[in-house]
């Protein structure tokens, strides 16, 4: 892949943590940022979000406090990742990945020794999928 032109992706990541999604596109990553701070906060609470760019990436602030959660872009090598992620699952392959993703998240909810990071790849393969749904069957 050396000859490959750059591509880039789109990190989330909490500014005292780790990442939390990656992304194809900046508004994808924007989408997921916001759904990582609701997934954290009390139910009912719904905040007014905005970005403020510092330092070479974005922060997320609800009701105009810092949230400490950051989107940044970085370069990659190889082949840009397609725009839809999901476009070379079949219907049946679709169909299989929601299954996968119920019966993981149905363990993590029932057993202990799942970290936030088990968490947070089956929240962004559920996007994924639920992206496929959205898209229809491949022809």
């Amino acid at each position: 892949m050396k000859n490959a032109p750059p591509a880039e992706i789109w990190i989330v990541w909490a500014e005292d943590s780790h990442a939390l999604d990656h992304c194809t596109d900046a508004t994808t990553a924007q989408a997921a940022a916001i759904e990582h701070h609701q997934e954290a906060e009390e139910p009912g609470y719904d905040p007014e979000y905005s970005w403020i760019e510092r330092d070479g990436h974005l922060e997320l602030r609800a009701d105009d406090v810092d949230t400490g959660i950051r989107v940044s872009r970085a370069p990659v090598r190889g082949p840009a990742a397609p725009a839809d992620r999901t476009a070379a699952l079949t219907e049946a392959e679709r169909t299989m990945l929601t299954y996968a993703l119920d019966q993981a998240q149905e363990h993590i909810w029932s057993r202990d020794g799942f970290t936030d990071d088990d968490q947070a790849a089956v929240t962004s393969l559920r996007r994924m999928a639920d992206e496929a749904q959205q898209n229809g069957p491949k022809p």
